[in-house]
């Protein structure tokens, strides 16, 4: 189940520093979905869109520029876990920043 978020700047700041830690790859495949879900919630099913190579030409990026698209898609989705934990980079949830339960509290 996801929930609508609204989180402080400290928590976005905890996600800045747990997508620190992806590497380029995890970062372009959370980026992928990004776009794949928002596609999908914007046309059919039947769509042209790949998600293969979408991802191929995002891994070609730098880390920072990938870091900042995902922070960006979280402000987009805006959605979370039950109980607030993990932010979605997807609207699916696929992809998820682990915040750090101790930090939040």
């Amino acid at each position: 189940m996801a929930w609508e978020h609204s989180y402080s700047a400290e928590a976005y700041s905890l996600a800045h520093v747990e997508l620190e830690t992806w590497s380029c790859e995890n970062l372009a495949e959370a980026l992928s979905a990004y776009n794949f879900t928002k596609n999908e919630h914007e046309r059919e099913w039947g769509r042209d869109s790949n998600l293969s190579d979408d991802q191929d030409i995002l891994a070609k990026l730098p880390h920072d520029i990938l870091m900042d698209a995902c922070m960006d898609a979280i402000e987009d989705v805006r959605l979370c876990s039950n109980g607030g934990h993990r932010m979605y980079i997807d609207f699916e949830g696929w992809y998820q920043v682990e915040l750090s339960k101790g930090e939040l509290a």
